[in-house]
């Protein structure tokens, strides 16, 4: 897990964005002892993003476990990963309620259940604790940190230096 830090304009989302071949760049990104000039395969990671944006009447639960349904997952499996989920990231009030009627840090933590639930291999977070109190800021950074341990790659732009203490490294920009 690598914390990236920096004030505003530093570069962070630019850099995210390279390493997930979004932007092109001059140089190279090597992972997995493989080197790509164009970034990483866009099947290997999950991004969450600063701001959400999702269809606001569907329900939070619907947004969360979209993409697992497009993979072909079951409602069945769907419904049960994304409650067991909201209930660790706080949100199990939220599963019915429509996603345009949730908060700004409620929206940031179904992003942060969605990419979770991918299950991919790189997980890229720019700012995912923006919108959130300490509490949850905390309870997001340490669900990070377990997928971290679980072996998936975890890059999170943060500008709160205690999520980014969570980082086995600090990169500064």
């Amino acid at each position: 897990m690598v914390g990236i830090v920096g004030p505003s304009g530093s570069g962070k989302t630019t850099l995210l964005s390279c390493i997930a071949g979004l932007e092109t760049y001059g140089g190279q990104v090597s992972l997995h002892r493989s080197e790509s000039s164009s970034g990483v395969e866009p099947s290997d990671v999950a991004w969450i993003q600063q701001k959400v944006a999702a269809v606001a009447q569907r329900s939070a639960a619907e947004v969360a476990g979209q993409p697992l349904l497009l993979r072909g997952a079951s409602l069945s499996d769907v419904e049960s990963a994304v409650s067991v989920h909201f209930a660790t990231m706080g949100l199990g009030h939220a599963l019915s309620r429509p996603f345009g009627r949730l908060s700004g840090g409620e929206r940031q933590r179904v992003a942060v259940v969605q990419a979770l639930l991918l299950d991919r291999p790189i997980l890229i977070a720019d700012e995912p604790t923006a919108s959130l109190d300490r509490a949850n800021a905390q309870l997001v950074a340490e669900c990070l940190r377990t997928a971290s341990r679980c072996g998936t790659i975890v890059l999170i732009a943060t500008h709160d230096r205690s999520v980014a203490d969570t980082a086995d490294r600090i990169w500064t920009l």
